[in-house]
């Protein structure tokens, strides 16, 4: 099993923030940073940008085109048949799933998660069962199988919202095997872009952090906003103590 994608999905028309992953981060868009740090992944096949075939979502397309990343376009509201298109269109064994809105995923991590899936097997790998990491360094590798009867058999709306939810509720038809951060107290702080306030949040850590934001792992990450918790003051009434 060595062709293995990672899929980002990403649109437009955020309902909190639209437009937001085009929105600047420094000398880059929030989409680049991602798909940037997506790249970076150790033993992933191709990187590839499911957006929407809605004409709002042209300049996603373009923006990766440009960025010599791959583009898929699928459903705007059936996320689980855009992400089911772009896998097969690529002739996925399996697919790693990060999200847009997640500027600064861990390819660190991620390469983790997927050497322990090719190590391990499973049908769900994912960082977030139960969540330990903070909302937005989550990481999903699904196998194509398991993708393909979610495709078939899942109905509910967020089955096809969420892509991968039809498989975490059958713990017992699906193998699932969680990968949980190495240090504790994080599953509640928040470096996801969803609202203004998260934009601000991480304009606001870009212009503090002493160093290049973009290459940046999260333990220095971390570190940094252990060492200034004003920061999550801006986006979340929670603080590190």
């Amino acid at each position: 099993m060595t062709n293995i994608p990672v899929i980002v999905q990403a649109r437009m028309t955020s309902t909190r923030l639209p437009g937001k992953v085009l929105m600047p981060l420094g000398d880059k868009t929030f989409l680049e940073h991602c798909l940037d740090r997506c790249a970076r992944i150790e033993g992933i096949s191709d990187v590839i940008v499911a957006t929407t075939e809605e004409p709002t979502c042209d300049p996603i397309a373009a923006l990766a085109d440009k960025r010599g990343y791959r583009v898929f376009r699928g459903s705007q509201h059936d996320v689980l048949a855009r992400y089911l298109g772009a896998a097969r269109e690529a002739g996925a064994d399996a697919v790693m799933r990060i999200t847009s809105d997640c500027p600064l995923t861990d390819p660190g991590t991620s390469s983790h998660a997927l050497a322990d899936f090719l190590a391990n097997g499973g049908d769900l790998v994912t960082t977030n069962i139960p969540a330990s990491w903070p909302i937005g360094m989550d990481t999903e590798i699904v196998t194509m199988d398991a993708l393909e009867e979610a495709g078939r058999e899942g109905h509910h709306k967020s089955d096809r919202e969420h892509v991968t939810s039809f498989v975490r509720r059958r713990p017992m038809r699906y193998a699932l095997r969680n990968l949980p951060c190495p240090e504790q107290g994080h599953a509640h702080l928040r470096i996801t872009l969803d609202t203004p306030a998260d934009r601000d949040f991480f304009v606001a850590l870009a212009e503090s952090f002493p160093g290049d934001i973009a290459t940046a792992g999260w333990r220095e990450i971390f570190a940094h906003l252990h060492a200034h918790p004003e920061l999550w003051s801006i986006n979340t009434d929670e603080h590190f103590g």
